[in-house]
């Protein structure tokens, strides 16, 4: 049985083997974004921060709510920086990423309760960022793809205006299936020993039934809850152990009345589209034309 301390070491040794790839970006790659921090006030947990990065050579044109890929456990690094200021050129948005807290330090729900907040507060303090009435696209990669989703069906709860669109690339959305029985080529999806490591991380309770939580895993939300979704982009890799669940939840949407755009990468593996390879950067193209259209 893995104690907290247990679980604080291993993710400790797990972030020092990649924090070696996070190298910030040349000064002369940082030119036509103004890059901004703000904090807000999430309930029952430390202020939460967002990374504004907003066009300057012309006004912005809506706004991009972004939930960068983690594992639910690695923390904000200057690639995300790079993709994000790769989105506001290529769509002239303001792009705010948030810095969701990670497990194993902060467990479900803290991540869920933190990107709802900041759903809110764009909501609340929209015409700071972009024009009245222009769009609000909530994006999420991987885990941050399962944030996204949650912030949706928390605001439908909630009575509080839905996003106009979803974008989902490679989005983590069922924990309650064991990474062993999600089918995949051999060796070429997550590692099921280091799937599971973040999911206990992340869960830190080994129930199946405290599993399908939608909020958890949002595969397990019902067509009721998923009426009234906004319509949602979805990219999936051929290689990624994560195909088969994102492409289940297109599946849920449909049957629930949304319109959806589902495309899989051939030859791609999890994280290509936040990746400079041409499969990549055909889904980022792909992506960047969905949303302006």
């Amino acid at each position: 049985m893995m104690t907290k301390n247990d679980m604080l070491e291993q993710a400790k040794n797990m972030r020092n083997q990649v924090a070696v790839y996070d190298l910030p970006l040349p000064d002369e790659r940082h030119h036509g974004i103004t890059r901004s921090e703000q904090t807000i006030d999430v309930p029952n947990q430390d202020a939460l921060k967002l990374i504004i990065y907003t066009p300057n050579y012309l006004p912005s044109q809506g706004i991009i709510l972004n939930f960068r890929g983690s594992g639910f456990m690695y923390p904000w690094t200057d690639g995300d920086y790079a993709f994000a200021k790769s989105l506001v050129y290529a769509t002239n948005y303001t792009v705010i990423d948030v810095d969701y807290p990670i497990a194993p330090e902060h467990p479900f729900p803290a991540a869920v309760d933190a990107a709802f907040a900041a759903f809110k507060y764009v909501q609340e303090s929209f015409t700071t960022f972009a024009p009245v009435d222009s769009p609000l696209i909530v994006m999420g990669h991987s885990a941050g793809g399962n944030l996204a989703v949650t912030t949706q069906l928390r605001a439908k709860k909630d009575g509080i205006p839905l996003a106009n669109k979803v974008v989902l690339d490679f989005p983590v959305l069922d924990l309650a299936t064991d990474a062993a029985d999600k089918k995949y080529p051999d060796g070429k999806g997550i590692p099921v020993a280091e799937s599971r490591l973040m999911n206990r991380f992340y869960l830190q309770n080994d129930t199946v039934d405290f599993a399908k939580n939608p909020m958890i895993s949002p595969i397990f939300a019902s067509t009721s809850d998923l009426l009234g979704f906004p319509t949602t982009i979805i990219h999936t890799a051929e290689f990624d152990s994560l195909r088969g669940e994102a492409e289940t939840f297109a599946q849920h949407l449909v049957a629930a009345y949304v319109r959806v755009t589902l495309a899989r990468y051939p030859n791609a593996y999890h994280g290509f589209t936040v990746v400079k390879t041409p499969i990549g950067q055909q889904s980022f193209e792909e992506l960047v034309h969905d949303i302006l259209k």
